[in-house]
């Protein structure tokens, strides 16, 4: 009789503790499955304070630019799906924060999605390509909706040779790219295959040789969508903003190449943002500039130097210094 009477107990109370299953409110279902009839709620992420709801569709209600077979799973097997939605609970209306549909990434077909959560954070992996492979991660706040950084790999899977890292953040308006450098000699063995092996305190304190046979470099980031659209209206003298790259001669951004770091007191900046591929703006500050000494070359006194090749093949290497031009400012 005891015995019975210890099953039963355990019984109780294992259906008592049994965890509710996650779920949306009418008002939420409605505003994110509309009249998707096959929208339905795969789980709730918890991300902190906050909550996203993860939602996955039929065939019948994919995204119009998907293929007429469908979406791949988030791992890239069947069976075919409408594609997966990221909502975020928090507030009067869920927000859609991520829409995903895997076509394959690629010729290949090998492309894949990663969503994983944390306080306030979303971080979207997503790998793919033919020939070429890449994979991006993407680190974004859920409130205020915004990415944060993304990093990258790139790389030929039949060419050692090939492999570029890049950094981005987007608060600090900032990029960072280490390669391979192709005009090194690279073997065909395919341990060499794929992206640099750099450890992040690379990225920290990026140098223009970070390691054997790579090299670095910052590319100069394009706000929106690269066009000309408002420039014209800039007025002159305007100050370029957060959304510039900053270059200084304390060593504290970008590369120091000749003397030594200036002290605070002295240190020159320069800003720079390329409006798009023909327009690049430039903004320098240096407290104790002066000019270059009487009857002597301008080269002596403080200037800014412009580099450029215009047709310029990374596969080749560095250009050669008679294939770039030099503008003085």
């Amino acid at each position: 009789m005891n015995i019975l009477r210890l099953l039963s107990l355990g019984a109780i109370f294992a259906f008592s503790c049994a965890a509710a299953a996650p779920s949306l409110s009418p008002a939420q279902k409605l505003a994110i499955c509309g009249k998707r009839t096959t929208c339905r709620l795969v789980t709730i992420h918890p991300a902190g304070t906050l909550q996203v709801a993860e939602v996955l569709f039929g065939v019948k209600d994919k995204p119009d630019d998907a293929p007429d077979e469908g979406c791949k799973t988030a791992d890239g097997d069947d069976p075919a799906n409408g594609g997966t939605e990221y909502w975020l609970l928090n507030g009067a209306k869920p927000i859609n924060v991520l829409s995903l549909c895997n076509d394959g990434y690629g010729a290949a077909g090998m492309g894949e999605d990663s969503v994983t959560f944390s306080a306030n954070r979303m971080v979207h992996v997503q790998t793919g390509g033919s020939s070429w492979r890449w994979d991006s991660t993407d680190t974004l706040s859920l409130v205020p909706l915004r990415i944060l950084s993304q990093a990258s790999c790139s790389f030929h899977n039949v060419e050692p040779n090939t492999g570029t890292l890049d950094q981005v953040d987007f608060v600090n308006f900032r990029a960072r790219e280490i390669r391979k450098d192709p005009g090194a000699t690279w073997s065909d063995a395919d341990s060499d295959i794929g992206c640099p092996d750099v450890k992040p305190a690379a990225f920290a304190k990026l140098k223009p040789v970070p390691g054997a046979k790579l090299v670095a470099a910052y590319p100069l980031m394009t706000p929106g969508n690269g066009n000309d659209l408002g420039i014209q209206n800039i007025s002159a003298g305007t100050v370029l903003g957060s959304c510039a790259m900053t270059l200084s001669t304390d060593g504290a951004n970008g590369f120091l190449t000749f003397g030594k770091p200036a002290d605070a007191a002295h240190a020159a900046s320069l800003r720079a943002l390329a409006v798009n591929s023909k327009t690049l703006l430039l903004q320098i500050y240096d407290p104790v500039a002066a000019p270059a000494p009487a009857g002597k070359s301008w080269i002596g006194g403080a200037h800014a130097e412009v580099w450029q090749k215009g047709d310029y093949d990374d596969s080749e290497g560095a250009p050669k210094r008679a294939e770039v031009g030099q503008i003085a400012i």
